[in-house]
């Protein structure tokens, strides 16, 4: 007597080959995760970074600053920033202002962690 029964539930293979599956993409997405935060968290510094540049130079050529200088270093979630200035006289009444902005960021297996946002405008006095 053979009798046919109704078949409930999965068996052992189709549950080894699921876990496979699942595992296999795991192993694909992770890695896109962290790369995905680690570009925000870039970005992120990089427009901190284009702010405070912004912000000195309209600070200098508002209130006609002459002098270079640097302002003290600034901690924005935990990692520093530093902004300094550079006035060079120019023939005529011109002037070149050079503001950098440079801060750390070590990506994952980057030699070297310095970034730099570096700004230069003309300026007639």
């Amino acid at each position: 007597m053979n009798k046919v029964r109704d078949r409930c539930g999965f068996t052992l293979v189709e549950v080894l080959i699921a876990i496979l599956i699942f595992s296999i993409s795991l192993f694909v997405i992770v890695p896109l995760l962290f790369t995905s935060v680690s570009i925000d968290k870039e970005s992120y510094l990089k427009v901190q970074a284009q702010n405070m540049l912004n912000e000195k130079m309209d600070q200098i050529l508002s209130e006609n600053i002459t002098a270079d200088g640097t302002d003290p270093e600034v901690s924005i979630d935990g990692f520093p920033f530093n902004r300094n200035w550079a006035i060079v006289p120019g023939t005529g009444n011109l002037s070149n202002i050079t503001v950098t902005v440079t801060y750390m960021y070590r990506k994952y297996g980057q030699e070297d962690p310095l970034k730099t946002v570096r700004a230069v405008v003309v300026r007639g006095l």
